[in-house]
């Protein structure tokens, strides 16, 4: 009698001492195995992280809590019968009473790569349970991006037209107006809610004509140095921010500057590409001289004259993009003109981006690179392109061409071509309006949606 009641005592001990959860006792006899979850499905990645989201299942069915879950994933479709073969992931999580939320983050993935996943749980009698459903997806590209927009920054709207750069500065247009980001601090130049009317200010001073002028959204920035930035209007000419002012000309002694498309300095000179009257420079050292370029027009090259983008090559040649037929090229104090007939586009040019001996344009039969004096085109049906009418083009550091559209960012480095979209990175939208490289080597995306900086 004596023996048999040590031996019930020892029993009582071992099942209170297996157990560390009163939601789940143990039996000698447990072969119930966990509930088969149903609704594993991915809630984010990263570049190299999948978060799978599902309910989850109870140690005997849906009753208590499991003890691990095993995350099978593989880049190929996984299914019962070749699960065995699938890359296993243990989470170190303690996971949840059966029948709430639960999530599970997989790590050391791949970027830019699909997966497919499918989910197992255990119990402490070491019942498994059936694989679960089987969800997919890819992660992003891998690199550094961030983004600002109204909600984590002072730009005045998530519409960014222009990028540019002081040293480590940088000035943002937006369909709100103008910024300054130091890096640190966000100083506002333009502010379309809160713009006061300005007197117009004439450079040419036999003109005496007195305006007022309301806000119009800034195209394009150039800058002179730190304490003098060009803007370039959509219909308030252009103006001179300098100090805490801001000036704006709408004419001078050669023709009206109202309809500003993109303004750039060059060779001591700002030079204006209008809407109407074709193309202006002003001399930045005299401050007193202006001088107007009218495109030329021809019955192989019958273009429309409206400068929609400027450029400049190593040889300080002036490009000007145009709405209709390709570009004319002013050199020496002449135009020479590309078009269909020289194997370049007779439609709209948008942006326009020299390195070194090689240029590339936007436009909207696509993508033109000119090197040694040929034009390579790119399209949908030769690249990577999701579409034909490229926004905006910049070359990196490392030689890797951007190119912008309305449906994604593009890179092409060596033959390489990769594509980034709001599913597979972390652009805020689809729609690029405009490129710029900063002297870090940073790529900067202005979206509809938000301002990206990229580092790969």
């Amino acid at each position: 009698m004596k023996n048999f009641i040590i031996f019930s005592i020892l029993i009582v001990s071992t099942l209170v001492s297996c157990s560390d959860d009163s939601s789940n006792p143990i039996s000698p006899d447990d072969t119930t195995a966990p509930n088969t979850v149903t609704d594993l499905r991915i809630n984010f990645s990263t570049g190299s992280t999948v978060m799978l989201l599902f309910t989850a299942p109870g140690d005997d069915d849906v009753l208590g809590r499991v003890t691990s879950y095993e995350v099978g994933y593989s880049t190929t479709p996984i299914t019962s019968a070749n699960y065995f073969l699938a890359t296993a992931f243990s989470s170190t999580n303690r996971p949840h009473v059966g029948g709430v939320d639960d999530t599970v983050i997989v790590t050391g993935l791949a970027p830019n790569t699909k997966y497919y996943f499918a989910l197992k749980s255990v119990d402490d009698a070491a019942n498994w349970s059936q694989i679960s459903n089987i969800d997919s997806a890819s992660t992003l590209h891998a690199g550094t991006w961030t983004v600002y927009n109204r909600d984590n920054s002072d730009l005045l709207s998530n519409d960014i037209i222009d990028i540019q750069f002081d040293g480590g500065v940088k000035y943002i247009s937006t369909a709100g107006g103008v910024s300054k980001y130091d890096n640190t601090t966000w100083n506002t130049l333009l502010d379309a809610n809160n713009f006061p009317l300005i007197i117009d200010t004439i450079i040419n001073p036999t003109d005496t004509t007195i305006d007022t002028i309301k806000f119009s959204i800034v195209n394009s920035i150039a800058i002179e140095n730190s304490n003098r930035i060009w803007f370039g209007t959509q219909s308030s000419g252009v103006a001179l921010h300098e100090g805490d002012s801001t000036i704006f000309y709408r004419s001078n002694d050669s023709g009206l500057l109202t309809s500003t498309r993109d303004i750039m300095i060059s060779q001591d000179k700002l030079w204006v590409g209008t809407l109407s009257n074709g193309l202006h420079a002003f001399d930045l050292i005299t401050r007193n001289s202006w001088k107007q370029y009218v495109v030329p027009t021809s019955s192989t090259f019958p273009g429309d004259g409206i400068i929609t983008t400027l450029g400049v090559d190593t040889n300080n040649a002036i490009w000007t993009g145009l709405n209709l037929w390709g570009a004319s090229v002013l050199e020496n104090g002449s135009f020479s003109t590309y078009g269909s007939l020289d194997n370049f586009t007779n439609q709209a040019v948008w942006d326009i981006h020299s390195s070194g001996n090689t240029m590339l344009f936007g436009t909207d039969a696509g993508a033109f690179m000119f090197s040694s004096g040929i034009f390579t085109n790119y399209q949908t049906t030769n690249s990577e392109l999701p579409d034909n009418v490229v926004t905006a083009v910049v070359i990196d550091n490392q030689g890797t061409k951007w190119f912008g559209t309305r449906f994604g960012l593009v890179s092409l480095s060596g033959t390489t071509w990769t594509l980034f979209t709001t599913s597979n990175s972390f652009l805020p939208d689809n729609w690029i309006n405009t490129l710029n490289v900063d002297m870090f080597g940073n790529l900067w995306i202005g979206t509809k949606n938000g301002l990206v900086q990229y580092f790969e």
